[in-house]
């Protein structure tokens, strides 16, 4: 019990890619065509109606083909399973199994929203539940898996910590793309980044020396301040953000130097340049 208070369940991992795209690969497998709930021939028509849905503004994405589901983005697959697939599934699925699918858009939609009252949070423990329970019903006993079964204490979680999105992954999602250019080699990565990691702060200093050195040409000042962020001014940084620059003080430069460095510096660095 302890250690089910202490540790949460990440939505986007759980629920969007572990149960989501699982119960898809149930319904579209050629394996199960003599099954009651396959769907795979159908695929390119759930495509057409899925593709057809018009999108309001606030939506960021735009569907994808379901042949391109594997590679969905964890929003694309939250998108789909909260607001498109029933739309989609309706004409095609048996309506036993859509109501067992229903079971699990609607429990994790209660999660997922800012707050909820008693009554609502035991629905949602009562739909996730019977999706459990239906799951080795409808498919087989061995298609529980873990990730199902981890549905059943969702509910717990809200309960205890709140949204189940408040927690999730998706706010590391986005850094994936701050990490992967700094591994240049199939060996040793943990290490890879480490050393790339430590040359941001190394260059850092060493930028700070070189601006500070009367002795340096004011040309390769200009371009070291080009490289790192710094602008042209002496008062004034520019770094570069999400979304835009942000401009502070010399003093407040090492705040974050990771956003002053340039990936394509570090890289350079990285194969053999020692700070």
């Amino acid at each position: 019990m302890q250690n089910r208070c202490s540790l949460s369940i990440s939505f986007a991992l759980l629920q969007l890619i572990g149960c989501t795209l699982y119960v898809w690969g149930l319904l579209s497998t050629e394996g199960n065509k003599d099954k009651d709930f396959y769907i795979g021939s159908s695929k390119a028509c759930l495509s057409h109606r899925l593709l057809s849905i018009k999108l309001p503004d606030i939506v960021g994405r735009s569907p994808r083909s379901l042949d391109d589901l594997k590679r969905w983005k964890a929003t694309e697959l939250k998108n789909w399973l909260l607001h498109y697939s029933v739309a989609v599934l309706c004409p095609v699925l048996n309506p036993l199994y859509l109501f067992h699918w229903t079971l699990l858009i609607g429990g994790i939609g209660i999660l997922c929203s800012d707050s909820s009252v008693n009554d609502n949070l035991s629905s949602a423990d009562s739909m996730l539940q019977d999706f459990v329970l239906l799951m080795g019903i409808l498919y087989a006993p061995t298609k529980c898996t873990m990730n199902v079964h981890l549905l059943q204490h969702l509910a717990y979680y809200f309960s205890r910590r709140g949204p189940i999105w408040a927690y999730s992954c998706f706010a590391f999602e986005g850094k994936n793309a701050f990490i992967k250019p700094l591994v240049h080699g199939m060996h040793h990565v943990v290490e890879q980044i480490g050393c790339t990691i430590g040359h941001c702060f190394g260059l850092s200093n060493l930028t700070n020396d070189v601006l500070a050195n009367a002795n340096v040409p004011k040309d390769s000042k200009r371009l070291i301040r080009s490289l790192t962020g710094y602008s042209r001014s002496n008062y004034r940084t520019s770094s570069r953000i999400e979304g835009g620059y942000l401009c502070e003080k010399h003093s407040n430069v090492n705040s974050n130097i990771l956003t002053l460095v340039n990936v394509h510096v570090i890289q350079l660095l990285t194969d053999g340049r020692k700070i």
